[in-house]
């Protein structure tokens, strides 16, 4: 990520985190949570937005859900230190109206997604985010704050490819746990081919024959060929 991106003429930059609904029932449960150094977390909107407007000199990054980005463009309007906006959805009935509305904020939005990506998108952005940032400390001689920036970068890679092994293991783990479509073909056609040859079969009523004259039987039994 250039510099100028992260920075853009302001001092100091950071990424922060808002939903009003993680300390909820809907909690959203951040698996890689302790590697996620880079993100300030903020679970309502006013202090969030006073954090903002009192840090004036620095550019911002918000991962933000879409129950309150709204009311971020309301108050914030006008803010150019908020460089790049990632709105992620709870409900999905939620997501076609954003891709909507967002449309009218291209130039901040950067990316709208489902809340279960929260955690990969947030390691996949903070890789080179803290990689940049990294660079510019060590670039201005902060020798320890780029040391750090480099470790989270160390530890985003690997929580990020153990979050994809993961993912890669449940997708198979799916897979093994759908019916297998050619041994239901098999069973389909022997179900159909049980079924026609059951009904060829005459079935013969044994009080049908008790019931018939015994001088026809013997008739019939006399007229028989009988072979030696």
């Amino acid at each position: 990520m250039p510099l100028n991106e992260i920075y853009g003429g302001f001092e100091l930059s950071e990424t922060l985190l808002l939903d009003e609904c993680l300390n909820n029932c809907r909690t959203l449960k951040l698996q890689n949570s302790k590697t996620l150094n880079f993100i300030r977390y903020f679970t309502n909107m006013n202090t969030c937005l006073q954090y903002i407007k009192n840090n004036a000199n620095k550019a911002l990054f918000i991962f933000i859900s879409c129950e309150n980005v709204l009311q971020l463009f309301i108050e914030l309007a006008g803010y150019e230190q908020i460089k790049k906006i990632f709105v992620f959805f709870i409900e999905e009935q939620s997501c076609s109206f954003m891709l909507d509305w967002s449309r009218r904020y291209q130039k901040h939005i950067e990316k709208l997604f489902c809340s279960t990506e929260l955690d990969y998108q947030l390691m996949y952005f903070g890789i080179d985010y803290c990689k940049s940032v990294g660079d510019e400390n060590k670039r201005r001689q902060r020798d320890q704050l780029a040391q750090f920036n480099y470790e989270d970068v160390e530890n985003l890679y690997k929580s990020l490819a153990s979050y994809n092994l993961s993912l890669i293991k449940h997708q198979r783990e799916k897979i093994d746990a759908q019916p297998d479509p050619i041994a239901i073909e098999s069973d389909q056609y022997c179900t159909n081919n049980t079924e026609a040859a059951l009904s060829n079969i005459t079935i013969i009523d044994h009080d049908e024959i008790i019931d018939h004259d015994e001088d026809e039987i013997s008739e019939s039994v006399s007229n028989s060929v009988i072979p030696f």
